[in-house]
């Protein structure tokens, strides 16, 4: 058995867990949503072609902006959060299973 193999693995496995709560915390909260779209709404105010050209309101723009974060966290984060977890559990399971 290889102690730290085992502790890495398991430690890896916990900050994943704890990142993705946290993510999913976040885009679950309408508040902390609305406040990060208001925060970038400066910078987007100037960078996005539809928002300067007129053809979607603050509002509009808002609203896609939360529902654009909700998908990548389901659809990308998620996954990839997936096989993170399962490379630290294989890492602490090879860890028990060394000589």
């Amino acid at each position: 058995m290889n102690a730290g193999k085992v502790v890495e693995g398991i430690g890896l496995c916990v900050a994943g867990v704890v990142f993705y709560g946290v993510a999913r915390w976040q885009v679950g909260n309408d508040k902390y949503m609305r406040r990060m779209a208001e925060s970038r709404w400066w910078w987007d105010r100037r960078t996005v072609g539809r928002l300067r050209r007129g053809e979607v309101s603050k509002e509009e723009h808002f609203d896609s902006l939360i529902r654009g974060q909700r998908f990548l966290v389901r659809w990308v984060f998620t996954p990839f959060i997936a096989i993170f977890i399962a490379l630290a559990l294989t890492l602490a399971v090879r860890g028990l299973a060394s000589p």
